[in-house]
């Protein structure tokens, strides 16, 4: 990994977010390559918020409390609701409507937390990096934090901002149809929507009876 796309995002970012040591070596099977890239990033800067806010970069580990990448990538946790669409990857990212970035051992992805759709956007950390830079409205979602920011005030820390009605669904891009909340609190839920209609065409009328998924135990 070279440092001169890695020093041109910090300069963009806050952080550290954590000042625990960033051990990732549990992870290596899912792509030692593609996952110490994302180490050797985090002992540059063990966690990070970019592009105002908009880009959260995960730590290893978290000072108490908070988010970070080996919490959030238990087996048992968040991903288990998104099944076969979350399976082998590693989440490290996210942006501010908690779409997740990720890699294995072809590459680096975005995740769609409404449909659980990958898109493979490089092959290494850098590369990433640099398509982040080249179009980091886009890949975050910068300019509306910016409009919420106005209009609401700062996002608390580790928070993201969630569609009230699914963008998959209809659910417009405007400040509107957000709300505020935890990543650890909602990413299930939108996974288990996503496992329902991953099957179905464009256009399918959708019902949910969300009495099934409120009331699953979720991890601690």
């Amino acid at each position: 990994m070279t440092r001169k796309r890695v020093d041109t995002l910090l300069r963009y970012a806050s952080g550290p977010s954590s000042h625990r040591a960033a051990d990732l070596t549990a992870f290596y099977r899912l792509g030692q390559k593609q996952v110490r890239q994302v180490e050797d990033l985090l002992r540059i800067r063990n966690g990070f918020a970019a592009f105002g806010g908009a880009l959260l970069w995960l730590p290893g580990e978290a000072d108490a409390g908070g988010l970070d990448a080996v919490s959030w990538n238990r087996a048992d946790g968040w991903i288990a609701d998104y099944g076969e669409l979350a399976r082998d990857l590693f989440f490290f990212a996210q942006d501010l409507f908690g779409n997740q970035f990720a890699c294995d051992g072809e590459g680096f992805w975005t995740f769609d937390a409404d449909t659980g759709e990958r898109e493979k956007i490089a092959d290494a950390l850098d590369e990433m990096i640099g398509v982040l830079l080249g179009d980091y409205d886009y890949y975050t979602g910068a300019s509306l934090l910016q409009e919420w920011i106005a209009d609401k005030g700062p996002l608390p820390v580790d928070c993201r901002l969630f569609p009230k009605i699914p963008f998959v669904l209809g659910g417009d891009y405007e400040t509107a149809n957000l709300w505020v909340a935890d990543p650890r609190k909602v990413m299930g839920y939108r996974g288990w929507i996503a496992s329902q209609i991953k099957d179905l065409p464009d256009g399918t009328y959708v019902h949910f009876d969300l009495t099934e998924v409120a009331v699953r135990p979720r991890p601690s």
